[in-house]
This record gives structure tokens, sequence and C-alpha cells, in this order.
């Protein structure tokens, strides 16, 4: 809600940071028209019970202020969650991709709920490196056993690489295993079929089907029989 406010440049009027101008004051009407707009955001945008319980204030602040004083559990809870959540958080059956994007998606909230200070001075970077060579380890950490050939050139890199980087390397090796393992089931699959008989011989149309010529064959082969007409004794 605060990301389409800002779009529209109307979170002035919900952080309190543009009050209600005197009433003699010419934009007095253009203040009163924007923040009735961030009003009818806000409501549209809460469920049917909340609406019930702000909708006779009269101004967006207001209303901000009284969900944020009702609804608002404050950052911890929720930070202990996350940190349940990644401490238990495999790669399993996901790819990496995906195992990658749950984690980073994690670590990007913790981060929105602190407020670090970017120092650009040596210690800062230093701090910058340190955060960084902790999540590359966590990642690497936490993959199946099938990336364990590459686990250790990585962190053996001088110097250390991205959190990027080390995702980019892990998703070529992924690609990779994936190519030898489909050609490899290929071959498999090529040895064991068995060789089917030539369907051709078996045709309707085919002059000499097996049978017929290997009854031809066995009858050129046998030798004529002689009996005697009268008792039909060989």
């Amino acid at each position: 809600m605060t990301i389409s406010l800002g779009a529209k440049n109307k979170r002035e009027f919900v952080d309190g940071s543009l009050p209600k101008p005197p009433s003699t004051v010419p934009i007095h009407s253009s203040w009163l028209r924007c923040n009735n707009m961030a009003m009818s955001w806000i409501l549209i945008s809460i469920s049917n019970e909340i609406t019930d319980l702000v909708m006779y204030l009269k101004t967006a602040v207001a209303i901000w202020q009284e969900i944020t004083d009702r609804f608002s559990e404050g950052n911890d809870p929720r930070n202990f969650e996350i940190k349940q959540v990644l401490s238990q958080l495999w790669q399993g059956d996901d790819a990496a991709s995906a195992y990658f994007c749950k984690l980073k998606d994690l670590w990007d909230e913790i981060n929105e709920y602190h407020s670090y200070t970017i120092y650009n001075c040596e210690g800062g970077k230093n701090n910058l490196d340190l955060y960084n060579r902790d999540q590359v380890l966590l990642f690497l950490a936490r993959l199946n056993e099938s990336f364990h050939s590459i686990r250790g050139p990585i962190i053996l890199i001088e110097p250390f690489p991205s959190l990027a980087k080390v995702f980019s390397m892990v998703i070529h090796d992924e690609r990779k295993h994936k190519i030898g393992t489909s050609i490899t089931n290929n071959l498999v699959a090529t040895i064991v079929t068995p060789k089917t008989q030539n369907p051709s011989l078996n045709s309707p149309h085919n002059p000499n089907p097996p049978s017929t010529l290997s009854t031809t064959a066995t009858s050129r082969t046998k030798k004529p029989r002689y009996t005697c007409s009268h008792c039909h004794i060989p």
C-alpha cells in the first residue's frame, strides 16, 4: 500500500508530513481532494470488518494511524519467525534456483526490518564483505550433495566471490549435470532396447514371409519317398 501511495505522490497524506492547511489557504481545497483520494485507496484495500472501524475518520493519516495501532505487531515477532524458517531451509527437492530465491526473499525481508547504515570507510566495506561471505557459505552449505564437487573450488576463490557470482556458478553446474544425465539415460535406453524384427517381413504384401521361406527351404532339401503301390510299404 505504501508503494502505491508513494507512486501516486500521496504518501505524505498518511505519514503526517503534509498536515491539513488552514481553510483560508488557497491550496486547502486541493489538499482535501488529495486527502479524500488517499482515503478511498486505503478503504478499498482493507477488509469490510476493518473498514467499519475507520470509515468515520476524516483524514488519511488518522485512518493509517488507527490501522497501525490496532493491527501492527512490531517487527520482532516476524523477525523471529523468519529466523526459524531460515534455520530449517535446505534445498531438498527444489531446484537450485528455487532454493536460492527462497533464501534471498528471507534475507531481503530481514534487511527490511533492520535499518543498516552503510559507511564508505574501510570498516564499512569489511562489514559488507563479511555479510556477503556468510550468505555464500550458508547458501553452499544447504545445497544437496550433488553439488559437493563445486563447493570446495568456490570457497577457495580469492578474492571471495559475490553471492550473485556464486549463484551463477551453481546454476551452471546444475545444468551441466542435467545434460550429462540426459545423455547417459539415452545411451542406456539405446543399449537395453531389444532389436525388433523387420516389420516388412511380416507384411501381408511380402511374397516370402519368414514361415513360407523356411517351409520352402525345408521342402527343397527333403528327398522323395517311394512306396509300393500295392501294400503302400516304403
